[in-house]
């Protein structure tokens, strides 16, 4: 029983880490300006960072959870990076 609930949860991140890849990609669709790099937080958690977001960062986090991000992907914007990442 251990042993397949250790595949389930291999399984899962992966399925998020795919996740995040394919919002960051929307993202870059819908904006082709950007360059993205995406870290690793923990083990289930991810931010995409650019410093060219736009000036209105709020509407355009908005705008990126309610119709880019894929619901099931744990991924964050920032502009800002402090802290050590993956």
């Amino acid at each position: 029983m251990l042993f397949s609930k250790y595949k389930f949860y291999q399984k899962l991140k992966k399925i998020n880490i795919g996740a995040v890849r394919r919002s960051d990609l929307y993202l870059r669709a819908d904006y082709p300006e950007l360059e993205t790099v995406i870290y690793r937080i923990d083990e289930s958690q991810f931010l995409i960072y650019s410093k060219d977001f736009p000036e209105d960062f709020e509407s355009f986090n908005r705008e990126f959870n309610d119709s880019i991000r894929l619901i099931f992907a744990s991924g964050k914007q920032t502009r800002n990076l402090s802290g050590n990442y993956r």
